[in-house]
């Protein structure tokens, strides 16, 4: 926890940071990805918040991908089908990885965004992902978490802090080379990258 980022900090110093692209003239076609199990409770707000993201709506797919869920997920999905929110159900609970796998024969973006179910991502943080991609050495870019919880800020303390300091982490690691593991609730892959068979133990963001 001391040793690790001390050591990202000095050979920092020797490195010139990366600095983000200009935007495209083009934004790419991308597919937002949302796997979700029995996640009636989130799911509107979620899709609302990915409706209302900042990116070119005739450049964008958003794709759920129903893990089995026995619950009313489904049902809520299909009410946003008249806006372009698409729903595939796996027949079979398998977990996230199995979902995402099954699921990508349905994808038609060149850069794939996974995000979860009961995240909510800045408006302008799409835009700024994808931007990166601008780089042709860029293969996966990763969102910044922010933990928040609404009320009393306190019980909210030890995540809030462990998340800070995750961040802090990999801001080192991209100015010395590269994020060891990407924000699983939002990150972004080439299409080539996340078409590969992965291994359904593991964790897209972590083999990515």
């Amino acid at each position: 926890y001391v040793g690790y980022p001390v050591l990202l900090r000095i050979v920092a110093l020797f490195r010139k940071p990366w600095s983000p692209p200009p935007p495209p003239r083009v934004w790419p076609r991308i597919s937002i990805t949302v796997p979700a199990f029995d996640e009636e409770g989130t799911r509107r707000g979620t899709i609302e918040s990915l409706l209302a993201l900042d990116y070119p709506a005739d450049r964008r797919q958003i794709l759920v991908v129903s893990d089995a869920s026995i619950d009313g997920t489904d049902g809520i999905v299909r009410e946003y089908v008249d806006r372009g929110v698409e729903l595939y159900r796996v027949a079979e609970r398998r977990g996230k990885t199995a979902a995402e796998n099954a699921a990508r024969g349905r994808l038609t973006g060149d850069i794939i965004v996974n995000t979860d179910a009961s995240v909510r991502i800045h408006r302008d943080a799409i835009k700024a992902l994808i931007a990166c991609f601008s780089d042709p050495t860029v293969g996966v870019a990763s969102g910044r978490d922010v933990s928040t919880v609404g009320g009393d800020e306190s019980v909210n303390a030890g995540e809030k802090g462990y998340v800070g300091y995750e961040m802090w982490v990999r801001r080192l690691e991209t100015r010395v080379l590269g994020i060891v593991q990407a924000s699983g609730c939002l990150y972004a892959t080439r299409r080539e990258i996340h078409d590969r068979e992965f291994p359904e133990h593991l964790t897209r963001d972590y083999g990515a």
